[in-house]
């Protein structure tokens, strides 16, 4: 009897050790995966820990980059890419940019839509290029609709 009692606590202590394992995976992956307008869930919850709370120009800033034209969309992490939109003032061009997360340089670059006849009156509170994207391995997601 006090074998089988033995072999029960062992493999609920065994069982305790992998689900604590595979929640801590999965919170490695919300850090690196911030794939959607809020986060992995929705919800602009992070899992990150020790994040600073006061920025200046220069405290707590990694790299700075200037970005062309106008967008107000969310950026969208996966892995290493940082991935953000913008569009021209008069909306006759929107682009998706991609910003190395490490270094802040700009890895690509890519015109989306060419916009003929592009919507000429728009919220000021807003740009051609507000919608926030989706990121999913080797892909991203991007509308300019209103």
């Amino acid at each position: 009897m006090r074998h089988i009692s033995l072999t029960i606590l062992a493999l609920a202590f065994i069982t305790a050790l992998i689900l604590s394992c595979k929640i801590c995976a999965e919170n490695e992956v919300e850090e690196v995966y911030w794939n959607q307008f809020r986060g992995p869930n929705g919800n602009g919850e992070s899992v990150a820990m020790d994040l600073p709370l006061e920025f200046s120009e220069t405290q707590n800033i990694r790299w700075r980059i200037p970005i062309h034209d106008k967008g107000w969309s969310s950026p969208v992490v996966w892995g290493d890419q940082i991935w953000l939109t913008t569009g021209r003032e008069d909306g006759t061009e929107l682009f998706a940019i991609c910003v190395d997360k490490n270094s802040g340089k700009i890895i690509h670059d890519i015109k989306v839509f060419d916009v003929a006849h592009p919507q000429l009156e728009y919220n000021n509170l807003n740009s051609h290029a507000t919608p926030t994207h989706i990121v999913e391995k080797d892909r991203v997601y991007v509308h300019f609709g209103t």
